[in-house]
């Protein structure tokens, strides 16, 4: 089943997953469950899993480098939003009222925030 989830990140290509191992809960059918995986084992799965999703977090980001993107403004100093596919943005050097809307191009990607560039409404992207 470990396997099949990792095919499954692979070929669903998302952009963010959070990873969280299961542990036992007394008085839950699941705890008294056969065939228990060990912690060592939940640990290695967990980094496979993790490091699968951020080459899957790569390759949807890279999808949108030079492409304008719409962010809502949450930060302004330094300024950043979030954009409408929960894709996380700073824009150094650059001066914008929260809660304000801002056009920009993806630069680079990243853990965090990517760093964008503000761009102008009407400008064409290609």
């Amino acid at each position: 089943m470990f396997e099949a989830t990792l095919r499954g990140v692979a070929d669903i290509g998302f952009s963010y997953g959070h990873v969280f191992r299961y542990s036992k809960r007394g008085g839950t059918k699941s705890a008294q469950a056969p065939g228990q995986v060990s912690e060592a084992v939940k640990t290695s799965r967990s980094a496979a899993l993790r490091a699968a999703l951020e080459k899957s977090r790569e390759k949807f980001l890279s999808g949108l480098f030079g492409r304008p993107l719409k962010i809502i403004v949450e930060n302004k100093n330094p300024t950043r939003g979030v954009g409408a596919n929960y894709i996380k943005v700073e824009v150094p050097q650059t001066a914008a009222p929260e809660n304000s809307w801002m056009r920009v191009v993806l630069l680079t990607g990243g853990v965090g925030y990517c760093k964008g560039k503000k761009i102008s409404d009407n400008a064409v992207i290609e």
